[in-house]
């Protein structure tokens, strides 16, 4: 199921423009609530589901180079990723490696959006797993490349062996 919301800070900026004669001031009203329930909920069912070690699959859609852009295959333990390597087997280079964190940095990645008031903030979770498999973060309206979109190629497995 895709749930795309778009956070209303286009309205709340023309209503703040509008009404700003008649109010003498304005403030930011924060973050959308709606949206971080929604993360809420998939966090919660990820942590009722987490494995302890696992790896999954993470591509990123973006304006950048090819090894930005992955896909990588992320090894995790606990919360932290502790290993990335491409497709072709290679280690992604160590400043490139929190571009692709852990699931729960996932999460992170779309609440840090969502209290920063991102223009666009969309996500997709797993329905059982709470696991964010599609998201895009779009930080500003009129800004160019600045935007991410994130899909996770292959789901959280425990390691083999």
């Amino acid at each position: 199921m895709m749930k795309t919301f778009r956070l209303p800070r286009t309205l709340r900026l023309l209503a703040v423009v509008a009404l700003a004669p008649l109010s003498g001031g304005c403030s930011d009203q924060g973050p959308d609530d709606e949206l971080l329930r929604h993360v809420e909920t998939a966090r919660s069912r990820w942590n009722s589901a987490r494995l302890d070690r696992y790896a999954y699959g993470l591509l990123r859609i973006c304006e950048c180079t090819p090894e930005l852009a992955g896909p990588v295959s992320v090894s995790v333990q606990g919360a932290d990723a502790i290993a990335w390597t491409y497709a072709d087997g290679s280690v992604v280079p160590p400043a490139i490696r929190p571009s692709f964190p852990s699931v729960d940095g996932l999460f992170d990645m779309i609440e840090q959006a969502i209290r920063q008031g991102a223009w666009e903030v969309s996500a997709m979770y797993d329905e059982q797993t709470g696991v964010p498999i599609e998201f895009r973060l779009d930080y500003e309206q009129f800004v160019f490349d600045e935007e991410a979109y994130y899909r996770v190629v292959a789901m959280p497995q425990a390691p083999s062996g």
